[in-house]
């Protein structure tokens, strides 16, 4: 027979028990409230600016004093939740005071990413909230790079090095493309479609790499983002770029744009060069800044 205080002990500890359950669920749906009130370091997710906030992405070679090979342009506007990817030829041609002209990728090698970020500024009339440069080993050693893309490549691309090494060789067909391949991929410029062509193949890699964002949950995105962001030189701090991934991944396919900015291609002094339609490229700088949904 159980003694009526054994039973009030029975009771009052299962009670405790429940009441400890309880306290976890409230924590757990607390937490989950303020997480998605507060989001993660930076702004509150309430509080957004006007217009879009501007990143340059700039990709160069190992070496040093080396120039631009890739710029990239990204206009996040996180009112309308909308992200734009403008990639900038590195043979851009671009003013200077004195009257001369120069290739906005020789801006890297003369002032590093302070210099191409103020000539892109000054060429498009905007202001560049943060930049991140990724030399090739930075790039082959980003996680989503390492872990592979999955990619249709449109045709076979070899190339061989100044030594007679092949350093790109990539069969036609889908695959998944390491780091050492997506480099190359990147990379390659064939002489049909020149630089253009290379640019789109940017653009289709990127897409492909918001796709393996968009199968992955969001909070999976930020952790993989907040502990393992590297670069280069950047000004952009793992936390802030865990924020950006991790609404972003969130987004619609038709949410993100991609662009190459406005212009010709001409032959001046013997050098192709990439010239800009002003006037197209601040209706694409304009585009960036809408608000309506």
């Amino acid at each position: 027979m159980i003694r009526p205080d054994k039973k009030r002990k029975g009771k009052l500890k299962i009670g405790r028990i429940l009441l400890a359950v309880l306290l976890c669920i409230a924590c757990i749906f607390l937490g989950i409230s303020a997480f998605s009130k507060i989001g993660f370091p930076g702004r509150i997710l309430g509080q957004k600016d006007a217009g879009p906030s501007y990143y340059l992405v700039i990709g160069t070679y190992d070496k040093e004093n080396t120039d631009a090979d890739l710029i990239l342009l990204v206009a996040w506007n996180e009112v309308n939740k909308k992200v734009s990817f403008i990639s900038i030829p590195p043979n851009t041609q671009i003013g200077r005071p004195e009257g001369k002209s120069v290739l906005l990728n020789k801006t890297y090698s003369e002032g590093g990413a302070e210099e191409t970020k103020s000539a892109i500024e000054n060429l498009l009339h905007i202001r560049i909230d943060k930049y991140a440069v990724f030399n090739t080993s930075a790039f082959e050693n980003l996680d989503t790079t390492e872990k592979g893309v999955n990619l249709y490549v449109e045709k076979d691309m070899s190339h061989f090095d100044k030594y007679g090494q092949p350093d790109i060789n990539i069969r036609k067909g889908y695959q998944k493309l390491d780091g050492d391949q997506a480099l190359g991929y990147l990379r390659f410029i064939d002489a049909q479609d020149g630089e253009i062509g290379r640019l789109q193949r940017q653009e289709r890699l990127i897409k492909a790499y918001i796709a393996s964002l968009q199968n992955n949950p969001s909070l999976y995105n930020w952790v993989e983002a907040r502990y393992h962001w590297d670069s280069v030189d950047s000004d952009i701090t793992s936390s802030e770029i865990a924020k950006i991934i991790y609404k972003v991944s969130g987004y619609e396919s038709s949410d993100f744009k991609f662009i190459i900015l406005p212009g010709e291609k001409q032959t001046k002094n013997a050098q192709k060069v990439w010239v800009m339609n002003p006037v197209e490229a601040q209706k694409i700088i304009a585009m960036t800044m809408e608000q309506d949904s």
